[in-house]
């Protein structure tokens, strides 16, 4: 709460803690600004917040974080994404160093929960978009996901349960979009005839699409048309959205005009332009698409999926001002509640960006 503030809450609290192999957990309401717990057994570590049931942060200090690290098997796959989540969060907010978090990532080498990697590969995904291009920051990414990822392999085995194979494909896609790796955008291209043979695992055939696509290393023009002949959603929607990843200047131009005259559902042309203004290669181009045919917008789709466009406007964090200029001047009818939310997360990664870069350096040349 802020500090200052005389109302106080009541905070259902779980903790886990241990020493050795045991593991304890006690439930107590937080309802004073300092609570104490008495427990009989020694202590070597503690995690609040244990199952992710409360509504709030925790953050550890150094002590205590390196103790909860240097014990990760003893904690749940929930645990172990909500310590990565809440981290995460804490960066952001500014109370947390980035190269602490980044750091912390590299103890998660073993890690085999899809939703934990998901934790992960999103906070990269954030940095990515966040920061300008870094040949450091990428390898890093492809040193933290590259062992994960070998593990893996290519090829799903048969008694591999469907979370394993989506983590498959998050891990390449990750490594071949936010991690520049050589050696999985190869692949990706000697992948692409089982694509469209449909021979590949759909997870796997999903990244090899994403990443040639935003490498620029696809054939537009077949995606387009493997888009208009699909005859499952699914395929029509794996080249549909890969189509505002593509790099190119000219094709972010064609790809928006596509979402505005028809071409592209309604339904799903919001979504379209959504992705490219998250086009980290051709974020300008888009942002200028998207701000001179605003009318066409608003005439083109409805009010709830208008509001749809707005998603991805915190990938803007080095145009902010522009930003807030553009929708200060401007109503979206039934999202004056997301637009303020959006800006609100805009600011949120533009203050990140200003705060954190010249920590991302110095970690990334440690």
């Amino acid at each position: 709460m802020p500090s200052g503030d005389d109302d106080l809450w009541q905070i259902p609290l779980t903790l886990a803690y241990g020493a050795g192999d045991a593991v304890h957990r006690t439930d107590e309401v937080f309802d004073t600004r300092e609570v104490r717990i008495d427990v009989e057994d020694p202590v070597e570590w503690v995690l609040a917040n244990a199952g992710g049931h409360g509504y709030y942060r925790s953050r550890y200090s150094p002590d205590l974080l390196e103790r909860i690290l240097e014990r990760l098997d003893r904690l749940s796959a929930l645990d172990r994404y909500g310590l990565i989540d809440d981290m995460w969060a804490c960066v952001i907010a500014g109370q947390t160093d980035i190269g602490a978090y980044l750091d912390l990532l590299t103890r998660f080498g073993n890690e085999t929960e899809h939703a934990v990697w998901t934790a992960i590969v999103e906070s990269i995904r954030q940095i990515h978009h966040t920061f300008d291009p870094s040949p450091a920051f990428e390898r890093y990414v492809r040193d933290l996901l590259t062992p994960a990822a070998k593990r893996l392999g290519w090829a799903p085995h048969p008694e591999e349960d469907g979370l394993t194979r989506r983590l498959r494909g998050l891990l390449i896609s990750a490594l071949g979009r936010y991690g520049n790796d050589g050696q999985v955008r190869a692949r990706a291209i000697e992948l692409l005839p089982a694509v469209f043979d449909h021979t590949l695992d759909p997870e796997v055939a999903q990244a090899v699409i994403n990443v040639t696509a935003d490498a620029g290393l696809a054939d537009y023009e077949t995606f387009f048309s493997e888009y208009e002949r699909a005859e499952t959603p699914q395929d029509e929607n794996r080249y549909l959205y890969a189509l505002p990843l593509f790099p190119d200047r000219a094709l972010v131009e064609r790809t928006f005009a596509m979402a505005l005259d028809g071409r592209i559902r309604t339904q799903n042309a919001p979504f379209v332009v959504e992705l490219l203004l998250a086009n980290r290669s051709a974020s300008r181009v888009a942002w200028d698409l998207y701000t001179h045919h605003w009318d066409d917008q608003v005439r083109a789709f409805p009010p709830s999926l208008l509001k749809r466009t707005l998603g991805t406007l915190w990938t803007l964090s080095d145009m902010a001002d522009e930003v807030h200029a553009f929708f200060d001047r401007r109503t979206v009818r039934h999202a004056e509640k997301a637009v303020t939310q959006e800006l609100e997360r805009l600011d949120a990664m533009a203050a990140f960006r200003d705060r954190a870069s010249e920590q991302l350096v110095v970690y990334l040349t440690e």
